[in-house]
């Protein structure tokens, strides 16, 4: 589980008083539940302050219900989030969580007058959405560090079901080797598990692998567990779901490029018979999927 901290511009040297709440990450068929209020326009993650005698745990499943009638079941807390502003140290335990039934929506008088109502809205949306919170600094500051707040939520989710998806995979595999070249010219090694398990010898950087072009197909793994667990859907353009740079065509426009048509083109390279995808489709025995 992971732990972040952001430090406001207005924090004071100590803290004096806390606050600690719990929120919910809920997702089904590639939408994330999300409270808006309708007289704010304010988007945020179901959840709440953690009452006396309560577990973070309880209190996202009791925030929950009484923000949008859903009992849920939380299976994972990912992240915990302190935020220090002024004299306060507020403390967010975030889950993931699935839901089990309808219960009762239970909307104090506050967020009555708020117009708060419980909406699903695509996951990709929700961090685009999230992702301008700077956009607010000069018009509410609580707006943005509440915008804040959720989007490095969603983006350590992410991460998180990512980091999911290749542990699973390096169970598979005992060990790896990675050298790369950055954005700065370095060269960089990484390598981790064994080379052989049986006379326990561990990966090093000398280690020399019987090799073959496997990225591709282990990206491809990855995205397939993504969609899998509805967290991308691969007919939709790739652009959508990168922030930080967007792929290009030609012209220099954005590109309409979806993942299925990324992930099936090729490179015309015929394959040879001693290929790897030469012996996957003749190894009848191992199926190495």
């Amino acid at each position: 589980m992971k732990t972040v901290e952001i430090l406001g511009a207005n924090r004071f040297e100590n803290y004096t008083k806390t606050r600690d709440g719990s929120r919910a990450i809920i997702i089904e068929d590639g939408k994330i539940m999300l409270t808006h209020e309708l007289n704010s326009g304010w988007w945020l993650l179901p959840g709440g302050g953690i009452e006396e005698g309560e577990t973070p745990k309880e209190c996202v499943i009791r925030e929950v219900e009484e923000e949008t009638g859903l009992i849920v079941r939380p299976t994972e807390q990912f992240l915990t989030m302190h935020e220090y502003y002024e004299e306060y140290r507020y403390t967010g335990y975030f889950f993931i969580c699935e839901v089990t039934e309808k219960g009762q929506m239970r909307l104090t008088d506050v967020e009555k007058q708020r117009g708060v109502q419980p909406e699903w809205l695509p996951l990709q949306d929700a961090i685009g959405l999230f992702s301008k919170h700077e956009s607010y600094a000069d018009i509410s500051e609580e707006k943005r560090g509440s915008y804040q707040r959720e989007y490095i939520a969603l983006k350590e989710y992410m991460t998180f079901a990512s980091e999911s998806s290749e542990r699973q995979i390096f169970k598979r595999f005992p060990g790896v080797s990675c050298a790369y070249r950055d954005a700065a010219g370095r060269e960089i090694l990484k390598y981790d598990g064994a080379a052989d398990k049986e006379k326990s010898i561990p990966v090093d950087g000398g280690t020399v692998f019987p090799a073959c072009s496997i990225s591709k197909f282990v990206t491809a793994l990855i995205v397939m567990k993504l969609e899998e667990q509805e967290l991308l859907n691969i007919y939709e353009p790739v652009n959508r779901y990168l922030h930080e740079w967007k792929l290009l065509a030609p012209d220099g426009k954005e590109s309409d490029a979806t993942i299925r048509s990324i992930l099936t083109h090729t490179s015309g390279i015929v394959d040879g018979d001693d290929s790897f995808y030469g012996l996957r489709r003749n190894d009848h025995e191992v199926g190495l999927l």
